[in-house]
């Protein structure tokens, strides 16, 4: 490996994009100054940058009065860094001895176990060794033993799949050891990188994809040896169960953003909706949004509750593995990686969602995103697309709030075309919602309210449900069951809608016959909790149809500016709150 591309990975695994950029401006290099164009160059392209206007001699000290992180290392036959620090030491001298060291204590076993990873592209994980190795303990403790030694590292430590790898600097070392000419495999990581850098960004994600499916088959697997008590709690929990549990959780103020959190989690099988008459076209599956005043507990009604938080001691209840958090993540990034997703049904946890609209023109992807379209998007330098997605998304943001209605920080105007196609709940900090608040934060940090057996139940109920829709077999020849509309649901819709209607002064809407169909959706998804007590299709329950209409006026008054009052239209339809 030649100094040039030692110098551009390290300067790719050890800085932040923010800091490439200072780097570059620091050097003196010439890179767009509008963030627009600067949200789109990659971390590969500034290094590209940056190696190809100076030498390492003459940036080093540079280099150091920008901090690195001081969880990474790096050794390398330039460039050595430890604990944050870094200096112009070669560290594969070292780590030939370390490799001397193992082949003696370990002669039959290191070089076939080092061959396996290299001709893996320097990756290699738990099962792969179980599979490969029939002497697996002896090889998961050499593979320790070469972490220790810095030979490899831990690229994933998940609960049940650990993924080692060499480092990319170190490949060439290991590649001497094995006796291969070439310094570098074929198609190695970086080549592929300086070629498509959107490359090595989708094949990453791809291999987060395939973690987080063994990690979901594994779960559903061990949900088998207990499916009889799954179904038995399935047939006994309600929707009035589980908003007490919900209530006795996060709170009276906040129990009904819980129902939507786990509804939608329910919808994520894409259970199909019938009416009397036949197929609908409809399934559930719907993207969820709370938004409003911030600290208003958006994200702990959604975010913990759905991955679970350790802090607060709340037990994760979403189905595991197809929550991916995507924190820290621009537009212009989902957009690019999008493509991996293409097939696969995940949900998107997206916290402070307006920020992906700081730039123009992320609108029309994330509308076609939201509703299965076809996604081409050209940023700078590069074409994205075609591709589709099948997935969902979970998103909270900080809004305006008055009086009455709200108004977005979003200044792109067609915003409301995204809104548009979530099911949207207002969040305003009133005295009441602050006490509440406060008051159930400190009830959970004394360890109040929490029920991590029930919180298990829950989950495992909704990834069976998940998992049967999806066309697993638990043996119980259990069938994919449909929802089915009848025309008394069709009418209590009917009514609500004219009840609305009637209600708005104006003559023209601020809101389009999307919110009825979310609400539809909705009702049918709450429904789907009672998946285990009917055989094959399932009506829509009372009570979910109640809680949907709610939620209908409620966002209908929201869209209109609150120019009517929600409270007395719902009691002139009988709907209690």
């Amino acid at each position: 490996m030649s100094r040039e591309v030692e110098m551009k990975i390290f300067l790719e695994r050890g800085y932040s994009k923010t800091s490439l950029i200072e780097l570059c401006r620091h050097l003196g290099l010439t890179i767009p100054s509008s963030l627009s164009q600067l949200s789109s160059m990659s971390k590969e392209e500034l290094s590209s940058e940056i190696v190809s206007s100076t030498t390492l001699e003459e940036s080093v000290e540079i280099f150091r009065s920008f901090p690195l992180n001081p969880n990474r290392s790096f050794m390398g036959r330039f460039i050595t860094v430890k604990k944050g620090m870094l200096s112009l030491k070669n560290s594969h001298r070292k780590l030939s001895v370390s490799l001397g060291k193992l082949r003696e204590k370990h002669p039959k076993i290191l070089r076939p176990v080092l061959k396996a990873i290299f001709d893996s592209g320097g990756i290699i994980d738990t099962e792969s060794i179980r599979e490969e190795f029939p002497k697996k303990r002896k090889t998961l403790s050499l593979v320790e033993e070469m972490i220790r030694e810095g030979i490899l590292e831990h690229r994933y430590c998940g609960e049940h799949l650990t993924v080692y790898e060499i480092p990319e600097e170190r490949m060439g070392l290991v590649a001497e050891y094995l006796g291969i000419k070439k310094a570098e495999p074929a198609k190695s990581k970086t080549t592929e990188r300086m070629e498509d850098p959107a490359k090595s960004s989708l094949e990453e994600e791809r291999y987060l994809i395939a973690e987080k499916h063994r990690e979901l088959d594994d779960f559903i697997s061990r949900l088998e040896e207990r499916i009889d008590q799954i179904i038995a709690f399935g047939t006994k929990l309600d929707l009035t169960t589980l908003e007490k549990y919900l209530a006795k959780l996060l709170g009276d103020g906040l129990h009904f953003d819980g129902l939507l959190t786990m509804a939608q989690q329910l919808g994520l099988s894409e259970t199909p909706i019938v009416g009397e008459q036949g197929e609908s076209g409809l399934k559930t599956g719907f993207n969820l949004a709370l938004f409003g005043d911030p600290g208003t507990g958006k994200s702990f009604s959604t975010r913990d509750l759905l991955l679970g938080s350790k802090h607060l001691r709340i037990p994760p209840h979403g189905v595991p593995a197809i929550n991916r958090y995507m924190g820290g993540m621009t537009a212009a990034r989902f957009i690019r990686i999008g493509k991996a997703y293409e097939g696969t049904v995940f949900n998107f946890i997206i916290p402070e969602f307006n920020d992906w609209f700081r730039y123009k023109g992320m609108v029309e992807p994330l509308k076609l995103a939201m509703e299965g379209g076809t996604i081409k998007y050209e940023i700078h330098r590069e074409v994205i697309g075609p591709y589709k997605l099948s997935s969902y998304f979970t998103v909270n943001y900080n809004t305006v709030v008055g009086e009455k209605g709200y108004s977005t920080t979003v200044r792109d105007p067609n915003f409301s075309a995204i809104e548009d196609r979530m099911v949207c709940r207002l969040h305003r900090m009133t005295k009441e919602r602050y006490l509440e608040i406060a008051k159930n934060q400190m009830r959970l940090l004394r360890g109040e309210g929490i029920a991590p057996k029930e919180a298990d139940k829950i989950k495992s109920l909704i990834a069976a449900i998940y998992a049967i829709q999806k066309g697993r077999d638990f043996g119980k020849r259990e069938k994919v069951k449909k929802i089915v509309l009848g025309r008394e649901e069709e009418e209590v819709f009917k009514t609500a809608r004219e009840a609305i209607i009637d209600a708005i002064p104006d003559k023209r809407l601020r809101f389009s016959a999307r919110i009825e169909k979310n609400a539809l959706i909705l009702a049918s998804s709450f429904s789907l909790l009672n998946y285990f007590k009917f055989d094959d299709l399932i009506p829509l329950d009372p009570r979910a149809l109640s809680l949907a209409i709610r939620f209908y006026v409620e966002e209908a008054s929201i869209r209109e500016g609150e120019i009517f009052n929600h409270h007395d239209v719902l009691r002139e339809l009988n709907i209690t709150e």
